[in-house]
């Protein structure tokens, strides 16, 4: 399977959703963990949303590896500039933690430093959120 990087990317391990189960199936049918939903959103700084998308309109494979290797099946991000919305679905609870102290997510940040807002503490201006509701039907 070709694999592409740009606003949507898919992995080798191809993944398929059953929207009665909460569970996801690999492309050759073997039964995949639980999905497990998370979002949050960032805060850019003024005029910074072109480049903070043309960067990732042309995510580094070796990201791409990391996700699908820490268990982050998707991740979606949509905008209102200035504040980007993530919404990600992993099978690992700690997938995050373990991205967010990898060697290669340090250098991917590391392009960004200019282009996010921080606050106060220093700390990227990002708020984690629960889930509220969540809805599948079968629909055609």
């Amino acid at each position: 399977m070709q694999e592409s990087y740009g606003r949507s990317f898919t992995s080798r391990r191809q993944l398929t959703h059953d929207p009665r189960r909460a569970s996801y199936t690999l492309a050759h049918g073997r039964p995949a963990k639980s999905v497990i939903r998370r979002a949050y959103s960032i805060r850019l700084e003024p005029g910074a949303l072109a480049e903070y998308r043309e960067k990732h309109d042309n995510i580094w494979p070796e990201l791409v590896e990391e996700f699908r290797r820490l268990g982050i099946a998707r991740m979606t991000a949509f905008e209102a500039d200035p504040i980007v919305f993530y919404y990600a679905e992993i099978l690992d609870r700690d997938a995050f933690d373990r991205l967010w102290v990898s060697e290669i997510h340090d250098r991917w940040a590391e392009t960004f430093t200019s282009l996010i807002a921080f606050g106060d503490d220093e700390q990227v201006d990002a708020r984690f959120m629960s889930e509220l509701f969540h809805l599948e039907s079968v629909a055609a």
